[in-house]
């Protein structure tokens, strides 16, 4: 007999809301933000969907704009990236 063993971080509160963050991120945004830092993220904004949106979006930005500046050899893709995360910020900006 198998059982279906069920992942617990499915059921924890807020997951949800994590879950509406990534969406909004695309998957793109996990190469740069990890789950855990965008949990910690959402409760520091108090469970805020936008807000977290808003602070992963500056925090991605800010890495990425490191990353352009230390590694030379892969400044064009940094800064494609770059420019797609801005965009986005300045959308969710814009829906506030």
């Amino acid at each position: 007999m198998f059982r279906v063993l069920r992942n617990p971080s499915h059921d924890r509160p807020g997951n949800k809301g994590i879950l509406q963050v990534r969406e909004i991120l695309t998957s793109d945004s996990k190469a740069f933000v990890s789950d855990d830092l965008l949990k910690l993220m959402y409760r520091m904004t108090k469970n805020d969907v936008q807000q977290t949106v808003l602070m992963a979006l500056g925090y991605i930005i800010q890495r990425l704009e490191i990353l352009q500046e230390s590694d030379k050899k892969n400044q064009a893709k940094y800064a494609e990236q770059l420019a797609y995360f801005q965009n986005l910020l300045e959308e969710q900006q814009e829906r506030q």
